[in-house]
């Protein structure tokens, strides 16, 4: 029996919303807290996209949670090869996560969330996605292999490193494609990798080659544009990826641009205005504000440092010092609200 429980991260609703609906697109999580998820991308839900997903909800308040802990290790331990992966996800205090995962021997991916975005029924729930990020099922974990996993894992894309691809994966994850498009290049050659670990491989392979031809083809229209700053910022990450076709031309390019000290100073006043994107796409206008402001000082003779100028007086004259992205005040009016409101600096 399932436990109605007033859990933060849950909405329980009779009616499910239309984006519960099987069929429908997944709605994406952003991850509080992630426990055990290894090699497993894990920054958001949608980073799964392309595996098949088993979203299995959870509580320690429930005594009845634990009872599904084998039936999900086994689900995930047995058909992860084959592109499957379990994340149990609860609302509760990342705190009480490591306790029970230990004591229940949880084996799969566990996460805390605080996202409001899906609405269950019951505790525990589990609902399937499937690689297509669509709702394909849902319904207790009990039940789960009633979601017709032999359909859904066709074509579904591994969310673990398949064996025979450790050393590839530790290239990568510790920043050296270069090296990790080699290996990966070696073993397929040789033959010795599963038909999944090939596909695997190949699939990290492409991702890294299509990398290379996009900085390259972004480096190029930045160059033609007269963008310093965002050429170096195209032709910089490529030193990582020597090896990979088309990346080694990069640093005779990278090296020409960063003789000329007129062109460092430009990508330095460039990063500043990037950075200050970043804080303003965030609503952290003060912050922006800020980092305009400072390169608009420190580099107003480029053209960066002009561009910078210009956000800065734009935030000014939109009211937006002070704004405080938590006062609905201040949201209604896309300004800062009386109350927060601060004058030019």
């Amino acid at each position: 029996m399932r436990a109605i429980l007033a859990v933060s991260l849950f909405v329980f609703a009779a009616p499910r919303l239309a984006a519960q609906k099987v069929g429908t697109e997944a709605p994406d999580i952003a991850w509080e807290r992630t426990f055990g998820f290894g090699d497993v991308a894990n920054q958001r839900l949608s980073d799964l996209k392309g595996s098949v997903i088993v979203l299995a909800f959870w509580t320690n308040y429930s005594n009845t949670c634990a009872q599904d802990v084998p039936r999900l290790n086994k689900l995930f331990l047995e058909r992860g090869e084959e592109g499957l992966v379990v994340i149990g996800v609860t609302g509760d205090d990342p705190e009480r996560v490591p306790p029970w995962v230990k004591k229940h021997n949880v084996q799969y991916p566990c996460a805390t969330s605080r996202s409001k975005d899906y609405t269950i029924e019951g505790i525990p729930e589990a609902i399937v996605i499937d690689k297509d990020f669509k709702i394909a099922w849902r319904g207790h974990p009990a039940a789960v292999e009633d979601a017709g996993f032999a359909r859904l894992l066709v074509d579904a894309r591994p969310a673990i490193v398949l064996p025979g691809l450790e050393l590839v994966q530790a290239l990568r994850k510790g920043g050296d494609f270069g090296g990790a498009w080699k290996k990966g290049k070696e073993l397929l050659d040789g033959g010795t990798l599963s038909d999944r670990a090939q596909a695997q491989a190949r699939g990290w392979l492409a991702a890294m080659e299509t990398f290379v031809a996009e900085s390259i083809a972004a480096a190029d229209k930045a160059e033609a544009a007269g963008d310093l700053h965002a050429l170096w910022a195209s032709l910089d990450p490529l030193a990582r990826y020597a090896g990979v076709p088309g990346a080694d031309g990069a640093k005779p390019r990278l090296d020409k641009l960063l003789a000329d000290p007129k062109n460092k100073k430009e990508i330095e006043a460039g990063k500043k205005v990037a950075e200050a994107k970043v804080k303003e796409a965030a609503l952290d206008f003060d912050g922006a504000y800020d980092l305009y402001k400072a390169a608009a000082n420190s580099f107003g003779n480029t053209k960066a440092g002009k561009v910078a100028a210009a956000a800065m007086k734009e935030i000014e004259k939109a009211g937006k010092l002070g704004y405080v992205a938590t006062c609905p005040y201040c949201k209604a009016a896309g300004a800062a609200c009386p109350t927060h409101k601060k004058k030019k600096r």
